[in-house]
């Protein structure tokens, strides 16, 4: 069966330097839901983080990193810790009119 995850990962397969592709890759995901991209196993986090890895000035991934997280939550993206609120102040920063933040 295809499906939005599915489309998301074989393209990262192809050319997993795309920000965006990972980012919609984590927001087709719940919380419980993993994708394998090659060899490797993802969560939903884990799929902003690499994208914010690959353009850390992608606002909407780092409001999507705030989404997947809880209040009590904390992430490493690139050698900063970051908590929900942090990403989205971070989201803010990048682009002010964001609305989701």
């Amino acid at each position: 069966r295809s499906t939005p995850q599915t489309h998301g990962h074989k393209a990262l397969e192809i050319d997993p330097t795309i920000a965006e592709l990972w980012s919609n890759l984590g927001n087709s995901l719940t919380s419980k839901d993993t994708v394998m991209v090659g060899t490797e196993e993802y969560i939903q986090r884990e799929c902003h983080v690499k994208a914010l890895e690959i353009d850390p000035t992608n606002s909407r991934a780092w409001n999507n990193l705030g989404v997947s997280l809880t209040s009590q939550d904390t992430v490493m993206v690139g050698s900063e810790e970051y908590s929900e609120q942090e990403c989205y102040y971070k989201a803010l920063e990048i682009d002010p009119t964001i609305s989701e933040a």
